[in-house]
């Protein structure tokens, strides 16, 4: 039973097509998928570690990383990857870990003043 490991996450898509597709030439179909890559302890999301992003068209369903896009899809990949806030869910195990230790610190605080 595997209780850690490595998982991605959806967390923006670009609604508005800019670009037409290189491979079937179809105008203004490719979108930006953006996807979070987190480490997980128990299923739940402990660290993000990276944000990533494919484009894909809409009609011929090709992908294509940051490395194979052309240069004008580039530039909107990277403004739009900068807009992409990673949400505050994938911190949810270390958020619970930070109250978890507050309230150990508050309570041997009380019980040394109370």
């Amino acid at each position: 039973m595997i209780i850690f490991g490595l998982r991605s996450g959806n967390i923006k898509q670009v609604e508005n097509s800019l670009a037409d597709c290189a491979y079937c030439g179809t105008r203004q179909s490719v979108q930006l998928h953006f996807y979070i890559r987190y480490f997980h302890i128990f299923w739940i999301p402990f660290i993000p570690l990276y944000k990533t992003g494919v484009s894909q068209c809409n009609h011929c369903m090709q992908a294509l990383n940051q490395k194979q896009m052309p240069p004008h899809l580039r530039s909107v990949y990277a403004a739009s990857l900068k807009k992409a806030k990673t949400p505050i869910g994938y911190y949810s195990l270390l958020i619970i870990m930070a109250l978890v230790f507050a309230a150990a610190i508050f309570t041997v605080f009380i019980g040394k003043n109370g």
